[in-house]
Parts: structure tokens; C-alpha cells; sequence
């Protein structure tokens, strides 16, 4: 019990880092947007790609479309 709670193991290196923290203190956020096809992108925009919005509501559950402009 006298170990940090926090074991992560690093890909590429081999180490374990042992931390107090979660998230890590050293953590880089990266935002991701969804796009059409489920595929996950950094750029919130592509080009001919139509827009689409959805909200979560505990009184309407749905689906989100996901269409392109052509």
C-alpha cells in the first residue's frame, strides 16, 4: 500500500510510470471530431461534408444521422 495508486503502462518504451494524479498531470488533450462513415478526425471540418447536431436528453432518445452533401 505504500505504492502510487496509479500504474500506466507506456507504449513504444517499455516503462511503467506510477502517478497520484488522474489524470496524469502530463497529459495532452487532443479534441477529435466525429465525421460521416464513423470515421474520427482532428480537423472539426471537411470539405462537402453536410453539418448535423445532436443533443442528449433524458426525455428524447435518438439517433444522429450522419449524411454527406454531394
Amino acid at each position: 500500500m505504500n505504492e502510487p495508486p496509479i500504474k500506466v503502462f507506456v507504449t513504444g518504451t517499455g516503462e511503467w510510470n506510477t502517478s497520484t494524479e488522474w489524470p496524469l498531470p502530463e497529459t495532452c488533450w487532443t479534441p477529435f471530431y466525429l465525421h460521416a462513415d464513423g470515421l474520427l478526425s482532428e480537423h472539426e471540418f471537411w470539405p462537402n461534408e453536410g453539418a448535423t447536431s445532436f443533443e442528449d436528453s433524458l426525455f428524447q432518445r435518438g439517433s444522429l444521422p450522419l449524411c454527406r452533401l454531394l
